[in-house]
């Protein structure tokens, strides 16, 4: 009898589960489970390329679409699975259940979104979809500041897309240096002075205490009692594993 092999999360490791699996020899029902409406794309473009429009949408995923046919992957976009039962060997979406026989968990991350308050306000953005990206290149179309919150690799790129276009730029890092977890003392110090070399004011060792909508963009409240003012913010500030679903 033919099994049925269901991975939740439609990223760049769900889609390799898939090819791998049908590269293998696995030839029974298989289902690939996402909650975004694009197939699986790549993610590191979004911050960089694809602000810049160099790269569009049609052009962000891995596979084309005639892949899954090909394969015989169904292909399940826009239905995010919200409960599971292993006794019954069931998964839960908002339109039905679905049966499975082996399961696989790809369910990635999220941003890490800012514990303050503002955080959540309309128009302060995150980066991790291709929708998100879509926001920020919309705002950049007509922002003349921007705040970068977090020196990171996305605060840091979103940064330098904005200077090319003319932009006021203050990056805001909590650190001692710029990619501080990620990159070595000597590697931070270059990229400080490039990106202070176009023009980029950066803040090392500052954090924020809360941003705050104006009638001309967003106030951000600092720490140290100083106010900052913007057309636009961007946080960039990490992310956080999708393990409440295999949690539970």
């Amino acid at each position: 009898m033919s099994e049925t092999f269901i991975v939740i999360g439609a990223g760049q490791a769900g889609l390799q589960i898939c090819d791998s699996l049908r590269k293998e020899g696995f030839d029974g029902e298989l289902l690939l489970f996402g909650d975004e409406s694009l197939a699986p794309y790549q993610r590191p473009p979004l911050s960089k390329q694809y602000l810049e429009g160099e790269l569009d949408r049609e052009r962000l995923p891995f596979r084309p679409e005639t892949f899954f046919d090909k394969n015989d992957i169904q292909l399940h976009l826009s239905e995010p699975v919200t409960s599971l039962d292993l006794e019954q060997k069931t998964i839960v979406t908002e339109s039905r259940d679905y049966r499975f026989d082996k399961l696989a968990f790809a369910t990635g991350t999220r941003v890490r979104r800012l514990p303050i308050s503002g955080g959540d306000l309309p128009g302060v953005h995150y980066l991790r979809t291709v929708d998100d990206a879509d926001g920020i290149q919309r705002d950049l179309a007509i922002a003349k500041s921007l705040i970068a919150i977090g020196g990171g690799f996305i605060g840091l790129e979103i940064a330098a897309v904005a200077r090319k276009r003319g932009i006021d730029v203050t990056v805001i890092e909590a650190q001692e240096r710029l990619m501080e977890r990620a990159v070595s003392p000597i590697i931070s110090e270059y990229f400080a002075s490039l990106h202070e070399g176009k023009g980029v004011t950066l803040l090392l060792q500052t954090s924020v205490a809360q941003v705050e909508k104006t009638e001309s963009g967003f106030s951000v409240g600092l720490t140290d009692g100083k106010i900052l003012s913007a057309d636009m913010v961007v946080a960039g500030i990490g992310a956080l594993p999708n393990v409440e679903l295999a949690s539970a």
